[in-house]
């Protein structure tokens, strides 16, 4: 458990929330906030909320602790000094698709005192005590964290900006990597901009930002194994050329083969993980896609050729969630 930057103790297992994540947020999903709790407390808590199936616990280090109570795992990402956790109650064959959101865009989300949700494509932002709304975020900073401050590592600070202003100025820093934004500071608004993320800590009416790395050019395709050709087995995979990826057939035969047009992204070894909508037997994996397709909620899927039997796909509401698995091949639709 993270209690201090130098300081992490072991601790029992909450006996409803054995399975715990160290240093990841569940991003995502969110129910709502609960300050002050202890980390066996945030378990109790959301066995006793309608929906909530795991939770991401904070501490501040000076005693201020978060609870973000949530409607599943969402999206894992790593947060130094996050704890998250998912309820006993929380199996693969459950969907754990995060329920619509009943906060409209730019309605209120909360206070001080807690927030709720906010649709997708929004988030939580603290203008004063009693008022925070659900408003877009900065192209260039997609991920907000309400309610958080990322301690330490700060650059300089700007005032009387915005929030959108605030993630701009972070962008045209050498150097800024993430900021934290307080609408409420006393005086005027305050923009700290940091070298890095840091150590998120709750604080009631700030909001933090990391900004978006500038993805680097793709680099050139030298792959060497021709379309239709061989790409490796159980063993390892090697590459395909540009228009192509590698379909696991057995466990000795992976080859190079073209996608669906409508699910042109293709991982290969890869199973999107929870989110199940239906099982369907096909028998190739073009079929797969066809059938999310053709079903309601459904966009993406992992397909198993060298299934025992005959080949399976599994029809998926999300991919948020992914593991290495042998022989799979998970895609989304376009």
């Amino acid at each position: 458990m993270p209690w201090a930057p130098n300081y992490y103790q072991c601790m029992p297992l909450p006996s409803q929330c054995a399975r715990q994540f160290t240093g990841y947020d569940f991003y995502g999903g969110d129910i709502k906030t609960v300050y002050g709790l202890q980390p066996g407390d945030c378990c109790a808590t959301c066995l006793a909320t309608s929906g909530c199936l795991a939770y991401t616990f904070i501490n501040n280090y000076s005693g201020t602790t978060a609870c973000y109570l949530k409607a599943g795992m969402g999206q894992p990402r790593k947060v130094v000094g996050a704890m998250s956790a998912v309820v006993d109650s929380y199996t693969s064959d459950q969907d754990h698709t995060p329920k619509p959101c009943d906060t409209a865009a730019f309605a209120s989300c909360g206070s001080d005192s807690g927030t709720t949700c906010c649709p997708d494509g929004y988030y939580c932002q603290p203008w004063d005590s009693t008022f925070y709304q659900c408003v877009q975020p900065p192209s260039q900073c997609p991920q907000q964290l309400t309610n958080i401050d990322l301690y330490g590592n700060d650059i300089k600070t700007l005032y009387g900006i915005q929030p959108s202003d605030c993630c701009a100025q972070c962008a045209e820093t050498a150097g800024c990597a993430a900021y934290t934004f307080v609408n409420s500071n006393p005086g005027t608004p305050a923009c700290y901009l940091k070298s890095a993320a840091g150590e998120p800590r709750a604080s009631t009416g700030a909001v933090s930002g990391i900004l978006e790395p500038t993805p680097p050019p793709s680099p050139a395709n030298n792959c060497l194994v021709g379309a239709n050709q061989q790409c490796g087995s159980d063993a390892g995979v090697t590459c395909c050329p540009d228009g192509y990826y590698c379909q696991p057939w057995s466990s000795d035969y992976y080859q190079c083969i073209t996608p669906s047009s409508q699910c042109s992204h293709q991982e290969t070894n890869v199973d999107y993980y929870g989110n199940d909508i239906k099982t369907v037997y096909v028998t190739q994996p073009s079929l797969c896609c066809d059938e999310c397709v053709a079903t309601a909620g459904c966009t993406a899927y992992t397909y198993v050729n060298n299934n025992p039997g005959q080949p399976v796909c599994y029809l998926k509401s999300g991919s948020n969630v992914s593991y290495p698995m042998t022989g799979a091949v998970s895609g989304r639709v376009n």
